[in-house]
């Protein structure tokens, strides 16, 4: 197995184009795959330079690092043998213990100058909690936007992780606590804080305003006496 790297070894503009030359050259082949995680996050925040400015400054992982550490891709399980062609087809190493043992919901391959790996999920999210992407191309969601899943889904991907890292905030109260934190280290500016302040206030106002399904209030009665979120670990390589 290739040595994995730490961090990717491309800067950034290079890292979003190799990703959307696998994602082209996977349309060419009628294969679907999106970008998903940070790097599709970081890619529709290309046009508000401000918020790549602050990135930087506070640091995905800790200060000082480069922003990303693979590349999360989306796919279809039924697509799964053509996924596999597109990526030989691009020189990509494939890790083949965990496609032996978990391909028909993951996969990982590796660049061929190990430069960064690849993981792509099929189907589903499958963290804190499962996020739904559909079977195959005629009922599934990869389509609703291009090169990455749509940014609906990116926010769920994000809300449905419980353990909080400080490369997925999702817990609103922690994400206002850090924030405070960053303004009064100078890595965030008050202004920029106010609005990003203002926009958790609107989510979590949309979040508790929308209609709530019978599961959900069943649910809400337990509380908190029963986990209601999965325990996630991650793979070992």
């Amino acid at each position: 197995m290739p040595n994995e790297p730490s961090f990717v070894a491309l800067g950034e503009a290079d890292f979003l184009r190799a990703a959307r030359a696998i994602v082209d050259a996977a349309q060419a082949q009628g294969t679907s795959l999106r970008i998903l995680g940070s790097l599709g996050i970081y890619a529709h925040s290309l046009h508000v330079p401000e918020s790549i400015s602050v990135l930087h400054r506070v640091g995905r992982i800790s200060e000082g690092t480069p922003l990303f550490t693979d590349l999360d891709l989306m796919g279809y399980a039924s697509q799964g043998r053509s996924i596999s062609r597109v990526f030989e087809s691009l020189g990509f190493k494939p890790d083949d213990m965990i496609n032996g043992f978990f391909g028909d919901r993951r996969l990982v391959y590796y660049e061929a100058q190990n430069r960064f790996h690849v993981d792509i999920f099929l189907d589903r999210l499958e963290f804190s909690h499962d996020v739904l992407f559909g079977k195959k191309p005629s009922n599934g969601r990869l389509e609703l936007d291009s090169p990455t899943i749509s940014l609906t889904d990116m926010v769920l991907e994000k809300l449905q992780i419980h353990r909080i890292g400080r490369k997925d905030l999702v817990d609103l109260a922690k994400s206002r606590q850090l924030l405070g934190n960053f303004v009064a280290e100078g890595k965030v500016p008050a202004d920029f804080a106010e609005r990003i302040e203002s926009r958790i206030g609107k989510l979590e106002a949309a979040l508790q305003s929308v209609p709530k399904g019978r599961a959900w209030q069943k649910r809400a009665k337990v509380g908190t006496a029963k986990p209601w979120f999965r325990e996630v670990e991650e793979i070992v390589r």
